[in-house]
C-alpha cells in the first residue's frame, strides 16, 4: 500500500474543528454581542487555517506534479470556498450593526451558510483524497510523495514540531500518526529527538510505547 496519509492528515483536524464550530454556531445566542464576536474569531481562525492548507497543496503538490489545466477544478474549488468564507466573515461583521431581533434572523442565515460551506469543504476533501491522490500516485513514486513535506519538516524547530503535532495527531489514526512521526524523524532527526518528551504527552501510553519502544 502506498504511503499517503501524511499528505491529507490535516483534513481530519479541519473536519474535527469545523464540526465543533458548526455545533457551537447552532447554539449561539445572536442577541449577545460577546458570543457573536467569540464565534466570529473562531471562524476567522478556521478559515485562515483552511486557506493556508490550500496554499500548501497548491505549492507543494499541484504546482510540482500537475499543470493548472489538469487541476482547474481543484483550483476553482479553492477559490470558490475562499470567496464563500469571506462572505460568511463579512456577514458576522454586519451583525454587529443590527438590532437584537435582526441579529437573530440574520444569524440563522449565517449558520446555514457555514453549514453548506462546511459540507462543500468535506466533499472537496473527498475528491482530493480519491481523484487527486489517484492522479498523483500514477505519476509520482512513493518516495516522491513522502518527500513533499520534507522542506517544511526540515525547517521546523522542536517547539514548532510539538505545536503542529498537538493539533495534527489527536484526530488521526495510529498508522497516520506513525507515518508522520517517521517522516519527522527521517527529515529532521535532531529537533525531532528534542521534541520526543512533549510528543509522548500527545500520544496515549500504548501508542508511545509502540512508536518509541
Amino acid at each position: 500500500m502506498k504511503r499517503e496519509s501524511h499528505l491529507f492528515a490535516c483534513h481530519k483536524y479541519l473536519e474535527e474543528t469545523g464540526s465543533q464550530i458548526l455545533v457551537y454556531l447552532a447554539k449561539v445566542n445572536f442577541r449577545d454581542l460577546r458570543e457573536i464576536k467569540n464565534i466570529c474569531d473562531q471562524i476567522k481562525d478556521y478559515m485562515t487555517t483552511i486557506e493556508n492548507h490550500s496554499r500548501w497543496e497548491e505549492e507543494f503538490i499541484f504546482n510540482k506534479f500537475f499543470t493548472k489545466e489538469e487541476l482547474s477544478t481543484f483550483f476553482g474549488e479553492h477559490s470558490d470556498l475562499e470567496d464563500r468564507a469571506k462572505k460568511i466573515i463579512e456577514g458576522f461583521k454586519d451583525l454587529l450593526n443590527l438590532d437584537s431581533h435582526s441579529r437573530v434572523c440574520k444569524g440563522k442565515l449565517i449558520y446555514l451558510d457555514f453549514r453548506i460551506f462546511f459540507a462543500s469543504n468535506l466533499v472537496h476533501f473527498y475528491d482530493e483524497e480519491t481523484i487527486l491522490l489517484n492522479m498523483l500516485q500514477d505519476r509520482a513514486t512513493d518516495d516522491e510523495i513522502r518527500a513533499i513535506d520534507k522542506p517544511i519538516y526540515q525547517s521546523m524547530s522542536s517547539s514548532e514540531i510539538v505545536e503542529m503535532l498537538e493539533l495534527l495527531l489527536p484526530p488521526i489514526s495510529f498508522s497516520e500518526k506513525k507515518n508522520i512521526l517517521d517522516d519527522l524523524k527521517k527529515f529532521n532527526p535532531i529537533n525531532f529527538d528534542c521534541a520526543i518528551p512533549e510528543i509522548r504527552k500527545i500520544l496515549t501510553q500504548g501508542e508511545a510505547v509502540e512508536i518509541f519502544r
